[in-house]
């Protein structure tokens, strides 16, 4: 019961890491353009969003999303005035208590030149496109604030960044917003507010769209190339991904959004590049304009996003009774690597689940989830939440625990006898394809390969490369088999396949490489069960070959 509980537990972790069900938004600008891409996204996660934007607009946007399945709200608000933010944050309130969400995505332009603005003119934009905000953002605080993890996101631009062609007075709203995100991303950091900036390109929106169709204006932007992040330093979101538990490690930071030109596709982060840490191979940052501000005290917000030259972390070894000595190195700014090894045996697993268990029953603060691998249990944690006030780096104060913890752990208690699995397999024929190559790669005939196969009992090392993916630990030497030197680009869930020394079973659909030797008419992963994988690490299982009438009478897989 305590390894189902533990899965029960890591799924529900992983579930809620790429979910926004039961998170409450406010998207204002939110019924076209990018606006109403951001809502779109922020739905299909489960949030539940309310947009602001003129009455026509919201109440078609809306009757859109309701058609569509997906519960949504609108408030017609002009955001620039007062009343405005009374009848949206009146609205707010109405539909229940805090805010998680806010998605700043409200501006306009004016195009013309700089010297034919009236003083209206540029009064009003900036009105909208940063005195907006600013109120927007002090009417949220007290609501961002009670939701403990929210997360605010500006719709910014790369006007604000660089001259891309466009107006001065709107490249100046962009650039004060992007700024005003930097210092409010620090000021509001210890009451759990996140505040990022999202900078796109020109994307093709119904505000856009008369300028990208004058060839001279495609022109000038076809000759500036879009601002690119650095090649080693990029990470891929999809939308709506900054509001995400995943994406927490995202903060303070303005995020160039690459668009292909003049492309009609959902105009938000379809390319969005978050440029995460560089740290170079030598262990020090050698930007000498940092040198100055070595000394200078610093937030501890900053912990994570070192600027001044530091020691970069070196792996490092500590006697572990588990299995040996093992090794501690960081992966990213979020997570330590714990190698208990270089090979894959029942001693290392074993020393992988007792500490994995150890850490579940004894977690530190700041941790978030544990994943266990073949030879490494990845131990990923909350930067903010292990500082100490920027004395020490986050990794440093992780490592420290897990050094202590390894050497209080002891060695592996004798594992319980665990329940056996049975599998049925269906083998060779339409659902094992490649049974014949792997009986004349052995040497055998295709019923002693089967014999073989279903003789042992395998230890699933772990889940992976698709969800509900056991990796299986046991399979008789003489059936190893090279993998396929072209993959196929889908393999039915369910196939039973091996590569190398390993067999395992293909939860889901996907591309394959593996040799593919019969199929199980069990569902190895479901996301509607309470459980949704079938199969976890630390369990024992045995394959049953059967007919294809018994397949046929027992199969649940969707046609």
């Amino acid at each position: 019961m305590a390894g189902q509980d533990y899965l029960l537990n890591a799924t529900e972790k992983m579930t809620n890491r790429w979910s926004l069900t039961g998170r409450r938004a406010l998207v204002t600008g939110g019924s076209k353009g990018i606006g109403w891409a951001v809502a779109d996204e922020l739905l299909a996660l489960g949030a539940d969003v309310l947009v602001a934007r003129n009455a026509d607009e919201v109440a078609a946007a809306v009757a859109a999303w309701t058609a569509q399945g997906p519960p949504a709200a609108g408030v017609a608000a002009d955001v620039s005035t007062e009343a405005g933010h009374a009848a949206i944050f009146a609205e707010v309130q109405a539909r229940g208590p805090g805010l998680d969400l806010l998605i700043n995505n409200v501006g306009t332009n004016i195009r013309k030149a700089f010297n034919a603005y009236s003083p209206a003119e540029y009064q009003r934009l900036f009105s909208i496109n940063l005195f907006s905000i600013m109120e927007m953002r002090r009417a949220a605080y007290p609501l961002l604030k009670a939701s403990a993890h929210a997360s605010i996101v500006n719709v910014g631009s790369v006007a604000g960044r660089f001259d891309v062609g466009t107006e001065a007075p709107y490249s100046l709203t962009k650039a004060a917003e992007e700024q005003l995100g930097r210092n409010l991303a620090v000021e509001w950091a210890p009451d759990g507010i996140r505040v990022n900036t999202m900078a796109p390109w020109f994307v093709r929106t119904p505000l856009t769209e008369p300028l990208m169709a004058q060839p001279d204006f495609q022109q000038k932007i076809a000759a500036r190339p879009p601002p690119r992040p650095r090649r080693r330093a990029r990470r891929n979101c999809r939308r709506g991904g900054l509001p995400l538990p995943a994406g927490r490690f995202v903060h303070h930071r303005p995020v160039p959004a690459r668009r292909r030109r003049h492309e009609r596709q959902r105009p938000v982060v379809q390319a969005l590049r978050v440029r995460a840490v560089e740290r170079p191979p030598n262990g020090y940052r050698q930007d000498e304009a940092n040198a100055a501000d070595a000394q200078r005290p610093r937030h501890p917000i900053f912990a994570a996003t070192r600027t001044r030259p530091v020691p970069y972390p070196q792996p490092t070894a500590v006697s572990a009774p588990p299995g040996g000595p093992a090794q501690l190195y960081p992966l990213g700014d979020a997570a330590v690597v714990v190698q208990f090894g270089d090979a894959i045996s029942p001693a290392t697993h074993a020393a992988i689940q007792s500490f994995n268990s150890y850490l579940t029953q004894h977690p530190f603060a700041g941790l978030r989830e544990c994943v266990p691998a073949f030879t490494t249990l990845t131990v990923y944690y909350d930067p903010w939440l292990v500082s100490d006030g920027g004395r020490h780096q986050p990794y440093e104060q992780v490592a420290e625990t897990l050094r202590e913890m390894l050497a209080a752990v002891g060695p592996p208690a004798a594992a319980a006898a665990a329940d056996l699995v049975e599998i049925p397999v269906c083998y060779g024929g339409e659902f094992g394809p490649d049974l014949a190559f792997v009986a004349r790669h052995a040497g055998l005939s295709a019923a002693e390969v089967i014999g073989r196969h279903a003789a042992p009992e395998y230890l699933v090392h772990l889940i992976g490369f698709a969800p509900g993916f056991p990796y299986l630990g046991g399979l008789d030497a003489t059936l190893a088999t090279p993998r396929l030197a072209q993959p196929r680009p889908r393999v039915p869930a369910g196939t039973v396949g091996i590569a190398g020394p390993q067999t395992g079973i293909y939860s889901l659909p996907t591309p394959g490489g593996w040799q593919l030797i019969g199929r199980t008419p069990l569902r190895l992963f479901d996301a509607a069960r309470a459980a949704p994988s079938l199969l976890h690490a630390g369990q024992t299982l045995r394959f049953v070959s059967i007919s294809a009438a018994e397949y046929a009478s027992t199969q649940q897989h969707e046609p």
